[in-house]
């Protein structure tokens, strides 16, 4: 009987069973199973480790996020009101000294006053105090060799002005700019700070 089940098989039955043995064998099957079932358990480990680890990091980052928006007292914020305006005269001080043609003029911050005015809607702005920028408020945009650039300007001649206004762009400076340039962007922040902390609703800067 065991003959005829031996030559019953079909050619190649012998490499098969061998090749199948690995898969079936309780020996090979027991320790690879489990070999696999802790590899399986390992990663599984891993990967919830990682998904706790990304949640922990995203709660922070949430309480990070609430500790911010505590500090700026958002709940006030329905009862802030009014819209204030930040201008200086200093802004009218920046002009091109070699073409008087040139589009960016002091008209340009003194025509919106003017036209405000008609329009009578100073009376309804209250004014923000400008201030200038600290270094430190200007490094935070620019590099400190470009901010020592600039201050230079203030001790040009009208030559050496031109001469660095045409490595740029339309641009032109004149000695007063720089201290212009920190004027409008410690007024623009000083009117951020006002809408920031709800003491004003809005806000408007007429600045170069």
């Amino acid at each position: 009987g065991s003959e005829m089940q031996s030559g019953s098989d079909p050619p190649g039955s012998g490499p098969k069973s061998v090749r199948r043995s690995p898969r079936l064998s309780p020996q090979c099957g027991g320790g690879g199973g489990g070999g696999g079932k802790e590899q399986r358990k390992g990663g599984s480990s891993l990967q919830e480790a990682k998904r706790r680890g990304r949640m922990e990091r995203s709660r922070e980052e949430e309480e990070e996020l609430h500790d911010r928006l505590q500090t700026l007292d958002l709940s006030s914020s329905s009862a802030a009101s009014g819209t204030g305006l930040v201008y200086s005269e200093i802004f009218a001080r920046h002009l091109n000294l070699w073409d008087s043609s040139h589009p960016e003029s002091p008209d340009r911050v003194t025509s919106i006053m003017k036209e405000l005015e008609r329009q009578e809607l100073l009376s309804h702005c209250i004014r923000v105090e400008p201030r200038e920028a600290t270094e430190e408020e200007l490094l935070l945009a620019h590099m400190k060799h470009y901010v020592d650039l600039m201050k230079s300007t203030q001790t040009m001649t009208e030559s050496e002005l031109h001469t660095l206004s045409e490595k740029y762009d339309s641009v032109y400076l004149h000695p007063e700019s720089f201290q212009v340039c920190v004027s409008a962007v410690g007024s623009v922040l000083q009117l951020v700070d006002r809408v920031m902390t709800s003491e004003l609703r809005n806000g408007f800067a007429v600045i170069r």
